[in-house]
């Protein structure tokens, strides 16, 4: 899987994108049998990897642990050793971040996913909360770092709607980057305006005096399903998202514009 992941950041990354840190990121999914999902999104910088020079052979691991809690009652632990592909060029080794997803299938409720890596002495933590499934709502945004197209019977943890998608395991994107894309699930839109019945979704940035930039938002008409995965792309430029306070807005609109649900993602640029 590291492999495969290591191809398709070499190939598909949209330039200039992220930046290198080590965090994690949760992100919430539904599933048709109104079940839910977490995706444990974990980034390990090159310098919080083990990296090792075996026989010219570079190796890099890591020791992760994450666990999820609920009530303060642990619900869920999972243990992972995380290889890194074996690499003869040394500048490749401590230049790479390495990237794992864990997937917890859990029940509506409040959590606290929390992930240790052995050599750091602070712990990574998010709060999660799951609502309950059948009402109209979007799922997490997730940011894609890289993409391509997936393989029938050959699907991963990174694998969506067709897709080998990468997620950034970050809110913020280069200054140097011109586009930014987003995937995100819509849920039980059919249950407000009618099963492949038409809607209106608006997705945009906003700019530093918080308003969406008309330059920099998009607007289609999709027919309702029961979950709808949606892979867009939007421009960005030097001003949009801001430095920091800036928002990817995502809202979802019947056919005579009444409000059925939003979301506001927080979306902004880093500095060198």
């Amino acid at each position: 899987m590291i492999r495969l992941l290591s191809v398709l950041l070499f190939i598909l990354t949209i330039d200039g994108v992220c930046a290198q840190t080590t965090g994690i990121e949760v992100l919430r999914y539904q599933l048709a049998n109104e079940g839910a999902y977490i995706d444990v999104c974990i980034e390990i910088a090159p310098n919080d990897m083990k990296i090792e020079l075996e026989d010219t052979v570079w190796h890099s691991t890591a020791n992760i642990t994450v666990l999820l809690e609920q009530e303060g009652e642990i619900t869920g632990i999972r243990k992972i050793n995380l290889s890194g592909p074996e690499t003869c060029d040394s500048t490749a080794a401590w230049s790479s971040s390495h990237l794992h997803i864990e997937r917890f299938k859990i029940d509506p409720g409040n959590y606290i996913t929390t992930v240790l890596i052995d050599g750091l002495d602070s712990e990574l933590q998010e709060d999660v909360l799951i609502p309950l499934s059948g009402t109209p709502m979007l799922s997490d945004v997730m940011l894609v770092e890289a993409y391509s197209k997936s393989v029938k019977g050959e699907e991963t943890e990174f694998s969506r709607s067709g897709m080998n998608i990468i997620p950034l395991v970050d809110t913020r994107i280069s200054p140097e980057a011109r586009i930014a894309k987003f995937y995100v699930e819509l849920y039980n839109i059919d249950q407000v305006v009618g099963k492949d019945s038409l809607f209106l979704m608006s997705f945009g940035f906003t700019g530093s005096d918080g308003r969406l930039s008309l330059n920099h938002t998009r607007y289609l008409r999709l027919r309702a399903d029961n979950i709808l995965p949606v892979f867009e792309t939007l421009p960005v430029d030097v001003s949009v998202p801001p430095i920091e306070g800036g928002l990817l807005k995502i809202e979802i609109r019947t056919r005579e514009g009444h409000l059925v649900t939003s979301i506001d993602y927080p979306v902004s640029r880093w500095t060198a």
